[in-house]
This record gives C-alpha cells, sequence and structure tokens, in this order.
C-alpha cells in the first residue's frame, strides 16, 4: 500500500436529516450517508480533534437508516510520520441493542496525510457553518450545529499547527 499524497472530505446536507460525507483520495472519491440519527458531523470533528491532540486512533460514527458506516484511523503519527490508516466500513444494521460489528463491508482503506485529514475535516465543518448558519443548519440537520466541537479543532490546530 502506497501513502497517498491528498485527501479532502466534504460535508453536504442533502435534505431534511440526511448528508453526504465525500472523501476525496488523489483521484478517487468515497461517498457516504448519514442521517439525523446520529450527529454525524459531531462525531468526524470528535475523530479530528482527537488525532490533532496526539492520539494514534480514532473513529467516526454516521447512522444510515438501518445501517451506519463507522470511519476508523489508525496508526496516526507511527514513527513521527504525518500519516494515518484510513478505513470507511459499512454495517448493515446498527440498530439492535448490541450493535454488532460483524456484518462490516470495507468499503475503501489506505494510508493518508495526517495533517490534510485534521484540517480537511476543520474546513468541511467550517463551510457548512458558512453555508448553513447555526439556524439553518438545525432546520435542515435536526440538531444543533457541534459548534464547540469546531471551536476545539481551531484551538488544537492553533496550538499544534500541522
Amino acid at each position: 500500500m502506497s501513502e497517498i499524497e491528498s485527501v479532502a472530505l466534504d460535508w453536504e446536507l442533502d435534505g431534511r436529516g440526511w448528508a453526504t460525507c465525500s472523501f476525496h483520495v488523489d483521484d478517487h472519491v468515497v461517498k457516504v450517508s448519514a442521517s439525523y440519527l446520529s450527529d454525524a458531523l459531531k462525531s468526524l470533528l470528535d475523530s479530528a480533534r482527537d488525532l490533532g491532540l496526539g492520539s494514534s486512533s480514532s473513529f467516526a460514527h454516521l447512522s444510515q437508516e438501518p445501517g451506519c458506516t463507522r470511519i476508523f484511523l489508525s496508526g496516526a503519527g507511527f514513527g513521527g510520520a504525518d500519516r494515518v490508516y484510513l478505513q470507511v466500513v459499512r454495517f448493515g444494521d446498527s440498530s439492535g441493542d448490541d450493535m454488532t460489528w460483524e456484518d462490516g463491508r470495507l468499503v475503501w482503506a489506505g494510508v493518508v496525510l495526517l495533517s490534510a485529514y485534521v484540517k480537511s475535516v476543520q474546513r468541511a465543518g467550517r463551510a457548512v457553518l458558512e453555508t448553513w448558519g447555526d439556524e439553518g443548519y438545525l432546520a435542515q440537520w435536526g440538531m444543533p450545529f457541534p459548534m464547540a466541537r469546531l471551536e476545539t479543532l481551531d484551538q488544537v490546530l492553533e496550538s499544534r499547527p500541522m
């Protein structure tokens, strides 16, 4: 597996309670839908914050109906390198009490630049806020914009430039 030099993330609200998260990795695009059943943008911001603070792994949860997609990030910064192993895994049914992990299907996996991932999540959050504002996001998504999470990520990137 070769290191991939570019990664960018877009977050588009697609209608009341639905969004599309697009990972642009070199010339490949991986699109994942998300529904209001989870606060998916908040989860992505949290994963980027964790990595920006030096965690070697994190994950984000994007609910769908009835399944979900989980974004697994591991091996971040191993040996001081600016990279992280990113896996996009789709699960068929996340509605049960046990939230089973056994039916996961790998959608995409590869090594991406750690700094590019963290910064692209921050940019995606900022773009959503600029496009929709607090009230528009609430009306469209059904939950308040995760402002505290975005501000925390901003602070992490200011104090620990990547």
